[in-house]
């Protein structure tokens, strides 16, 4: 069973740990060694993750062996961190976290939702009711990568 909390500050290192498996293990069908290298070339260190989601609202998923995932929210509606551990991928994890997220969402009066989905992350969000609305690129070590930007209408 995933249990679904408030992040707090002790979740920092676990969710930056998790947030590199992520992008190297659930991410090779979509990115190459290089770019998935580029865009987590090491474990980010727990004071420069805190920083990171310290000024969000965020929740961490649990299960009986520890950290199953964590979402993250902007005051300005953007979602902006959203990683499940890649064994635990379509078994609900990332919905549970997204129903937490969008209740705050609605409860902080946003009508719109944003991401910038990963190629990986993008037929999740599209089950969430998303729609793509522009594909970006950019340049991380000298090495391209891609995206898309998402949005979803929020209805209070």
């Amino acid at each position: 069973m995933t249990k679904v909390r408030p992040f707090q500050p002790a979740d920092a290192a676990a969710c930056a740990q998790l947030y590199h498996e992520s992008v190297h293990g659930g991410t090779q069908a979509h990115y190459d060694a290089a770019q998935r290298a580029a865009w987590s070339p090491a474990i980010p260190e727990r004071e420069v993750w805190l920083a990171r989601i310290a000024p969000q609202q965020a929740w961490v998923a649990e299960g009986p062996e520890g950290l199953r995932g964590f979402m993250t929210l902007t005051t300005s509606g953007l979602v902006d961190l959203a990683f499940v551990r890649p064994d635990l991928i379509g078994q609900g994890v990332g919905k549970a976290l997204f129903a937490r997220l969008l209740d705050a969402a609605r409860a902080a009066g946003l009508t719109v939702l944003e991401t910038d989905a990963s190629d990986a992350a993008k037929p999740f969000f599209e089950s969430l009711g998303f729609t793509a609305l522009r594909r970006n690129r950019m340049d991380l070590q000298g090495v391209t990568l891609e995206n898309t930007t998402m949005r979803l209408r929020v209805g209070l």
